[in-house]
């Protein structure tokens, strides 16, 4: 079958604008008034038959052919819905001829998004059924014009919107359904829940892992108790999945101190020791991760009153990346080498400097001389620093391997920016080489 067109590519691509839909189409509208090209159209269209029926082919791609076809008994559009399919015909059919970028295509596609925006709950029920039945349009293009035309229902009548997702989901596309879950979820939980409760088993394109997830973390932003207890009711398959992103939405102290009770006694009753502690690891992580969003004294004191164990306050701290810590490099560093075991302290300030000084050299060097001559830090971040700029930068490597104590550390430091040297620089590799003994 032939790829979609690009003027149906649009279409799919209007799918992703929700918002700022409304003005952007009245200003087409502008467009498609100009000139008589759709009256002509309008015109041809009735002088050569042309019907929004479907043929029963299983032929790859659309010919002009079939605008002849006579009307088959049972397939013809609503009355109210003939020139959309009327339209969506001809757009794939000018993609077809290499024509999607014409004038009179780009109307008629406009026109087409204009009337889907407009159709009633029952117009839009009438679609899908037409849709279900038509073989002349690709799959995609069909599942793409029902989608729009529910997204733009959402925004004018959540109620109808939610009625006929629940009604039918054959044509909609996942990210359609799975916000419509989320957004009831959000209005009326219990709702929500009563209702999958009900039909989840004899529902299951509809109540699936992502539907079920995204019920719970809408659930989370309310009372995350509630949330954990749907991930055990439910019966994820991906349960530490969902308690990741339970606790990554933690945004505040309040609400993180909240999460962490939930997950507590979520993972209380999960019985098998390898899937509790998986899963404990990826919500601890996302604590720490969410630490980005708040200041240095404001997060050291939520963990402090935390009462985090050893193992918490690392899987915590695994989280703690650069992105987490941008502000307050030298205040994190001195807290983790208080408050984190020395392999953990080491492992965390290494890849922290790394990933920094992979993304930006001239900060990390900058930070790395400016910061103070620690005895357990700075050698850490010197050795990260060396490493990770040595393919690129072996010279500014070596000065900074030079900076640590001569002895062992220093040494297996240099024969790994030796290994990393660029081979394309054959001489200079050498002469390190010699220079430090490394021949």
């Amino acid at each position: 079958m032939k790829r979609l067109s690009t003027g149906m590519l649009a279409v799919l691509a209007a799918l992703m604008v929700m918002a700022g839909m409304r003005v952007a189409f009245r200003n087409q509208r502008i467009i498609a008034s100009l000139g008589t090209e759709h009256e002509i159209l309008v015109a041809q269209a009735a002088a050569m038959g042309l019907v929004p029926g479907s043929a029963d082919t299983g032929k790859a791609g659309f010919r002009t052919k079939k605008f002849q076809r006579e009307e088959r008994a049972g397939r013809s559009a609503p009355a109210s819905l003939s020139r959309i399919m009327d339209l969506a015909l001809r757009v794939q059919q000018a993609g077809y001829d290499g024509k999607s970028k014409d004038l009179g295509t780009q109307k008629m596609d406009t026109e087409l998004k204009d009337g889907l925006m407009h159709l009633s709950p029952q117009q839009i029920r009438e679609l899908l059924g037409f849709l279900r039945k038509n073989d002349e349009i690709e799959y995609e293009t069909r599942q793409s014009l029902a989608t729009f035309a529910m997204a733009m229902l959402k925004e004018r009548d959540f109620e109808a919107f939610l009625e006929i997702c629940l009604e039918s989901t054959d044509l909609l596309e996942e990210h359609l359904l799975n916000s419509a879950f989320a957004e009831w979820v959000r209005r009326d939980p219990g709702a929500a829940v009563a209702w999958v409760r009900k039909n989840g088993k004899a529902r299951p394109e509809l109540v699936n892992e992502d539907t079920k997830s995204a019920l719970i973390v809408a659930a989370s932003d309310t009372d995350p108790a509630f949330a954990f207890d749907l991930v055990s009711e439910l019966a994820l398959e991906r349960g530490w999945a969902a308690a990741m992103r339970i606790a990554n939405r933690a945004y505040t102290p309040e609400r993180r101190t909240a999460t962490l009770a939930a997950l507590r006694g979520y993972l209380s009753g999960l019985d098998d020791p390898q899937a509790r502690a998986y899963a404990a690891q990826k919500a601890y992580y996302e604590f720490g991760w969410s630490m980005r969003l708040q200041g240095y004294e404001a997060a050291v004191a939520w963990i402090g009153g935390a009462n985090l164990s050893s193992q918490e306050l690392e899987w915590v701290a695994d989280g703690l990346g650069y992105n987490a810590i941008r502000e307050n490099h030298t205040e994190w560093f001195g807290w983790m080498a208080e408050n984190l075991s020395p392999t953990k302290r080491d492992e965390r300030i290494s890849a922290i400097i790394g990933g920094w000084a992979k993304s930006d050299f001239h900060a990390a060097g900058s930070w790395l001389a400016d910061a103070p001559d620690d005895a357990v830090i700075k050698p850490v971040a010197v050795r990260a620093y060396a490493e990770a700029v040595a393919p690129f930068e072996p010279v500014n490597a070596e000065q900074w391997a030079l900076t640590l104590p001569a002895g062992e550390s220093r040494q297996a430091l240099l024969w790994r920016i030796h290994r990393s040297w660029p081979e394309t620089d054959v001489a200079a590799r050498a002469a390190f080489a010699k220079r430090h003994g490394l021949e």
